[in-house]
């Protein structure tokens, strides 16, 4: 534009130049946001995971969690066998209920052994897939969809809810997308909420069914309306674990631990 301008006054340029778009200028590239839309507090995770979950994890102990995860009944990945076992011991839930069984459930009722806790653990499996009878206190032979309100209504603050998701399983999510919409609203404060088969990485739920993206999308949108006042341990802090036991916690993790905040109308 200068240079025209000198041109104009010069007499040797008429018309001016067409404009050109401006170089964008340089900048440093942006993090990409957490689709979640949550705040996981990754310090506080580790943090926890460092004072609370390794103290509790003994060679004998990594040892047994690893069999109870192990090849013959892999619904739960060694990490998260070890978060669950020191949650239990930490946070000593009066009553434990799963949506879902399996080898986490092996773990939980080792956990409340190890540790003397007197809490039931309850679980709500039409068909579960080991036998729970020598275990648990009471089991539930309903699926998520056939839970109903008065089924939440035994939680008290500081009691432990686990929900196995698994993956996006078909025949699961409309259960669990009737729980988050339904039952999970109703808890109160403080109820420690576990999630099992959460995405990592988060987008690996793309391939999910329709269905099963849905059930996510739902549970999201209550974890937003209700912010967790402590995370306890999510997949990205899942390497403490594996850089303190190197090859008997690997660094897979579909767990998400956490202890709800109040909903709006208990606010």
């Amino acid at each position: 534009m200068l240079k025209w301008l000198l041109n104009k006054i010069s007499g040797r340029e008429t018309d001016p130049p067409s404009p050109e778009e401006e170089p964008e200028p340089s900048a440093p590239p942006l993090r990409t946001p957490d689709p979640s839309g949550l705040e996981w507090r990754n310090d506080e995770q580790e943090a926890w995971l460092r004072e609370a979950v390794l103290p509790r994890l003994t060679e004998d102990v990594v040892e047994a969690l690893a069999a109870l995860a192990g090849e013959e009944h892999p619904t739960i990945p060694p990490a998260d066998a070890a978060v669950l076992y020191a949650a239990v011991a930490e946070f000593e839930p009066t009553r434990i209920m799963e949506i879902g069984s399996g080898a986490s459930t092996l773990v939980l009722n080792k956990a409340r052994h190890d540790f003397h806790l007197p809490g039931e653990l309850i679980a709500a499996d039409p068909a579960p897939s080991l036998d729970l009878t020598p275990i648990v206190d009471a089991h539930v032979e309903k699926g998520a969809a056939s839970l109903q309100p008065t089924d939440f209504e035994i939680f008290q603050p500081g009691e432990f809810l686990v929900l196995h998701l698994f993956g996006g399983g078909e025949d699961a999510a409309p259960g669990l997308r009737y729980v988050a919409e339904e039952l999970l609203p109703a808890l109160p404060e403080g109820v420690l909420l576990g999630v099992l088969g959460w995405p990592e990485p988060f987008d690996a739920s793309d391939s999910w069914p329709a269905e099963a993206r849905h059930a996510l999308a739902v549970l999201l949108d209550f974890l937003r309306e209700r912010p967790p006042k402590n995370v306890y341990t999510s997949p990205p802090a899942a390497g403490v674990l594996s850089a303190a036991a190197p090859g008997a916690l690997p660094k897979e993790s579909r767990l998400l631990l956490l202890r709800l905040s109040a909903s709006a109308s208990q606010a």
